[in-house]
């Protein structure tokens, strides 16, 4: 102490002979001469993105061969992929751009074209985690379904190339091609990546699809297969009369407002067999009734439903607001159908006129006025 020391002269040790093709992830460096050839973690990677691979043409203690410029060819555990062309290394290495585009843990492997006895090299393991969120997707929803009963569905929340994102959690709105108020609940809370439960649809239609969106601008979407939604049992009457317009799936079933009719003269009428959501039962052939709050009315005889409907004629002859009614002769389970109420006019009404107003009158302070439906004739 202090020890005795020796050093050689300086001399080059060389690379050995071409045996194997190394390859170096993200996160590692080449370590040449010292199992195993390389050092440092692999860093993971989100499922689309490119990353940069390097390919290395060793000696069997991983030396760089610096005078190889084989052809190499890249492939992956992930079948979904996207890999470079053939290429050629260029003094014993190269970098190559990879795309993997399934989660999970994968390798890539390189593989010598120009001599194939030279060992393929496979990467160190690499862990691929989902991509940003992308899009929604829905699982094939079997049709056809009945509204007004709950059916299941589930929505997945994927990166760009349809992989789960387990880590998203949030809420989206749901929404059917059938219109607004159709379908329930309208809110879906997705957690981690997945929703599955049960909706309802409420108006009857072919073609039917399901949406949802979220709250981002631009917004993510996804849209479900198109599928059918048949109308429930038979369980009311529906009357239409002229100014009213079915709206089936959506309450009261009905809008608009009914046009005032003339004392004795005719008008179309609508008797439609619906469900509990006012959607037409078209097999429906029942018997029914018309009957109106105008005691004096003309109404049609006992009829039958044609495809679920029926036009009829009808004459209210009494003065003031009524209604049409319609109902089932053989069973009382059926519900009555009600139309609003309908004004009827006078058929000889021409004007209205008032009385002569004494004046003046004190602002603020109500008076007498009287007012009379007359005719040409006063």
């Amino acid at each position: 102490s202090p020890p005795h020391t020796g050093s050689s002269n300086q001399f080059t040790v060389q690379a050995g002979a071409l045996t194997k093709l190394q390859v170096l992830m993200p996160g590692e460096t080449a370590t040449p001469g010292i199992a195993p050839g390389k050092t440092g973690t692999v860093n993971p990677t989100l499922a689309g993105t490119a990353i940069s691979v390097r390919v290395n043409a060793v000696d069997d203690w991983w030396n760089l061969k610096s005078s190889v410029t084989h052809d190499v060819q890249l492939s992956s555990s992930d079948n979904l992929a996207n890999l470079p062309p053939v290429t050629p290394l260029f003094s014993g290495t190269r970098q190559l751009s990879v795309t993997l585009n399934s989660t999970g843990v994968h390798t890539v492997t390189a593989n010598d074209i120009t001599q194939p006895s030279v060992m393929a090299g496979t990467s160190s393991q690499i862990l691929v985690n989902p991509g940003n969120l992308y899009q929604f997707t829905f699982a094939n929803i079997v049709g056809p379904v009945t509204a007004g009963t709950p059916f299941s569905i589930s929505v997945t929340a994927e990166d760009q190339n349809g992989n789960r994102l387990v880590d998203y959690s949030g809420t989206v709105t749901l929404s059917a091609s059938t219109g607004s108020g159709t379908v329930s609940p309208v809110n879906l809370v997705i957690n981690q990546g997945l929703y599955t439960g049960h909706v309802t649809l409420t108006k009857a239609e072919s073609g039917v699809s399901l949406s949802v969106t979220d709250g981002a601008s631009p917004p993510h979407t996804g849209t479900s297969n198109q599928f059918r939604v048949n109308p429930g049992a038979l369980n009311q009457f529906q009357v239409l009369v002229p100014g009213i317009v079915a709206t089936p799936g959506i309450s009261p079933g009905y809008s608009g407002s009914p046009n005032d009719q003339l004392s004795g003269q005719p008008f179309q009428i609508r008797i439609n067999g619906v469900d509990s959501y006012w959607n037409m039962v078209t097999s429906a052939q029942d018997s029914f009734g018309v009957s109106s709050t105008d005691l004096t009315a003309s109404l049609p005889a006992n009829t039958v439903l044609i495809n679920g409907t029926r036009d009829l004629s009808v004459t209210l002859n009494g003065g003031g607001s009524h209604t049409v009614s319609a109902y089932h002769l053989n069973n009382p389970q059926i519900a009555n159908g009600q139309s609003p109420a309908i004004s009827i006019i006078p058929q000889n009404l021409d004007h209205f006129a008032f009385e002569q107003i004494a004046g003046p009158v004190n602002a603020g302070e109500s008076f007498t006025i009287t007012i009379r439906a007359e005719t040409n004739q006063n």
